[in-house]
């Protein structure tokens, strides 16, 4: 699962929101992630992955 958000103090909520649509989907997603304005990539300790958007330029 991938959500947006612009601003990193969201990062907390929106990573709480793919937890929470991963354990009720019947499929498992292979990957949940925020995309956001931060300026590193890191993996949070619950393990949902937090990826600048700059990262997506060719």
């Amino acid at each position: 699962g991938i959500e947006v958000k612009l601003g990193e103090n969201e990062v907390d909520k929106a990573s709480a929101n793919l937890i929470k649509l991963a354990n009720i989907s019947t499929v498992k997603p292979s990957l949940l992630m925020i995309l956001t304005n931060t300026q590193m990539a890191y993996r949070r300790p619950d393990g949902v992955y937090v990826i600048p958007l700059g990262c997506l330029k060719p």
